[in-house]
């Protein structure tokens, strides 16, 4: 018994529409502005890697998520299920994670703080560069 040609039925809907749905929520999560989250989409356990064990914590979870909203971690497509959706998300961000930017920035007021860029950006702050830090004096003036 297992899933056999287009016609199947998955989760009780059929297969083509399962992938079809699944490759969307993809799509808009690739092309989407990046948000305030993990460094990295699909690395569910931090250890720098998006692979097999991302994918082994998604199948533990499998199911919906109740109650939703808040979605599971797993539920990286966020469509309140752990689901084969979550498993493509892992996929297309396969491979090493890149930490984000991390530096320092020079607020509005003249203070420095080391952040994110992306956090800098959202304080209205000027963003000097990954792996500069503050240092005293640095945004005066």
């Amino acid at each position: 018994m297992g899933v056999q040609g287009p016609g199947a039925i998955v989760m009780g809907k059929p297969l083509l529409s399962s992938i079809a749905t699944a490759l969307v929520a993809v799509a808009m999560l690739t092309t989407a502005p990046a948000a305030a989250g993990p460094p990295c989409l699909g690395d569910l356990n931090g250890n720098g890697l998006i692979g097999f064990d991302d994918v082994l914590m998604i199948v533990a979870q499998w199911g919906p998520t109740e109650p939703c909203p808040p979605h599971a971690p797993e539920d990286l497509s966020f469509d309140c299920a752990v689901n084969f959706a979550d498993i493509l998300v892992v996929i297309a961000n396969w491979g090493v994670c890149e930490p984000p930017p991390f530096g320092a920035c020079c607020l509005l007021d003249g203070t420095c703080i080391d952040t994110l860029e992306v956090d800098c950006q959202a304080q209205s702050g000027e963003f000097i560069g990954a792996g500069i830090f503050c240092e005293l004096g640095m945004c005066e003036g």
